[in-house]
């Protein structure tokens, strides 16, 4: 394990710097990632508290009792709007952030949802 983190960190280190271009785009992208994550985290705990609460995303509804397989399909879809969102810049169109700035925005409106949910 600390192997594996030394090389990352190195290979991190290592890579040629990020085009200035380029920082929105990764910046987007890991957000996109983050706002999943805390929509996916919030809404675990609103099911620990709620017992009684259901997942309304029908897309989510079947992953929801299984942690792994709802990260592993929340993150799945968030990887398809970055790579979606790459193909489009890489093109020159204009509004390539779109598919990366609605699910920040919407994964965020959710969680903070979710944190009203007692």
């Amino acid at each position: 394990m600390k192997r594996t983190a030394t090389a990352l960190l190195l290979a991190a280190l290592i890579t040629p710097a990020v085009y200035a271009e380029d920082k929105l785009f990764w910046t987007l992208a890991v957000g996109t990632q983050v706002a999943t994550i805390y929509d996916l985290q919030s809404t675990r705990s609103v099911f620990r508290r709620c017992p009684s609460c259901y997942e309304a995303n029908p897309i989510m509804r079947p992953f929801a009792p299984s942690p792994p397989a709802a990260f592993g399909a929340a993150l799945s879809l968030s990887g398809v709007s970055v790579y979606g969102s790459y193909q489009l810049k890489k093109r020159g169109i204009r509004w390539w952030w779109v598919p990366l700035a609605a699910p920040i925005a919407a994964h965020t409106a959710a969680g903070l949802s979710n944190r009203r949910i007692r």
